[in-house]
C-alpha cells in the first residue's frame, strides 16, 4: 500500500482543525494540500478513518477511526539513519581509480520543535486564521512537510550516484513510523525504507 498524505488533527469540540500533508518525493505545487475546519461528525470519519494521524493539542480523535498514530521521533531518527547509510556507503565506495570519493552533501533534517504539540500559539509567517487549532495544525503540517521535503533530497541524492542505488532505482516512499498505540494493526513503518546493499 502507498501512502501519499499524512493528517494532522488538533482541537477538540467547536475548534477542531485537519491539514493533509503530501509526503511523495515529487508534488504538485504545495505539500499542504487540504484543509477542514470544524468537520463534522462524518466528514470526521471520512476524513480520518484508518488514516497515519499525528494529534496535536487535541484530545484523541474517536476510538472507532483506528487511526495509526504517527511516532514524529521514530520518523525523525529514521531519516537520519537513512543519510547516515548513505554517507558510510560513499565512504566505503571508491572510485573506478581507486581513490575515495568526495563527501556527500548531507541533506538537513529538521529538529521536531518543542512546542509542536502545543494548543495555539504563534502561526506561521502569513498565516491569519485566528483558530487555536488550525494554528497548531498548519505548524505541525508545515514540520511534516519539511521532513517530507527532507526525505525527498536524500532520496534525490540516492538516486544521482549508481553507486548509493543499490537495487531500488525508484524514490523509496518515506519513511514514516507508526506508535505502538495505533488502533489499526500495521508494521512498525507504513513502507520500510528499501535497505541499502552494500555487497
Amino acid at each position: 500500500m502507498t501512502t501519499v498524505t499524512l493528517k494532522v488533527l488538533a482541537g477538540a469540540g467547536e475548534d477542531r482543525a485537519i491539514w493533509s500533508v503530501d509526503i511523495q518525493p515529487t508534488f504538485q505545487s504545495s505539500r499542504l494540500c487540504g484543509a477542514w475546519m470544524n468537520p463534522g461528525p462524518e466528514d470526521l470519519s471520512d476524513l480520518l478513518r484508518g488514516q497515519p494521524l499525528l494529534t496535536v493539542g487535541a484530545s484523541p480523535e474517536p476510538a472507532e477511526l483506528r487511526c495509526r498514530h504517527i511516532d514524529l521521533g521514530e520518523t525523525h531518527q529514521a531519516l537520519v539513519e537513512s543519510i547516515d547509510q548513505l554517507a558510510a556507503l560513499n565512504r566505503a565506495s571508491r572510485t573506478p581509480k581507486g581513490n575515495r570519493r568526495a563527501p556527500l552533501p548531507r541533506p538537513k533534517v529538521p529538529a521536531i520543535p518543542e512546542d509542536i504539540h502545543a494548543s495555539g500559539g504563534k502561526p506561521p509567517h502569513g498565516f491569519v486564521n485566528p483558530s487555536p487549532a488550525a494554528i497548531s495544525a498548519v505548524r505541525a503540517a508545515h514540520y511534516l512537510a519539511a521532513l517530507a521535503d527532507a526525505w525527498a533530497k536524500v532520496e534525490t541524492l540516492r538516486l544521482s550516484r549508481d553507486y548509493l542505488r543499490a537495487d531500488t532505482t525508484d524514490h523509496r516512499q518515506f519513511p514514516v513510523k507508526f506508535s505502538a498505540d495505533s488502533k489499526l494493526p500495521t508494521a512498525s513503518t507504513l513502507a520500510e525504507a528499501a535497505p541499502i546493499v552494500t555487497g
